[in-house]
């Protein structure tokens, strides 16, 4: 859905783990204070591609009390169409 292909899982709970331990490392380590995500929307889709309405990764990434004081910016939407600009799963 990224159209440029190696998209994968971001559901899965190993996954979910590897991006949420990758993110907090860069803020506790190296001090960065936020993150941009292109084509972020490709984050909210199932494995067969729909759109999920609560989709566990962001979800977890806006909870996460290490990531709580970063910025992160999502590009809301994805090469397959899935526009949610002013829409996207989150507080922040």
């Amino acid at each position: 859905m990224t159209g440029c292909g190696n998209t994968f899982n971001a559901n899965n709970p190993i996954v979910r783990r590897l991006i949420r331990h990758s993110l907090r490392h860069w803020v506790q380590h190296l001090h960065v204070d936020g993150f941009r995500f292109d084509l972020a929307a490709v984050l909210s889709r199932d494995e067969e591609g729909k759109p999920e309405p609560r989709p566990p990764i962001l979800l977890d990434l806006d909870s996460d009390p290490v990531l709580a004081g970063t910025k992160l910016i999502a590009e809301a939407w994805d090469a397959a169409g899935l526009y949610e600009v002013g829409s996207f799963v989150g507080e922040r």
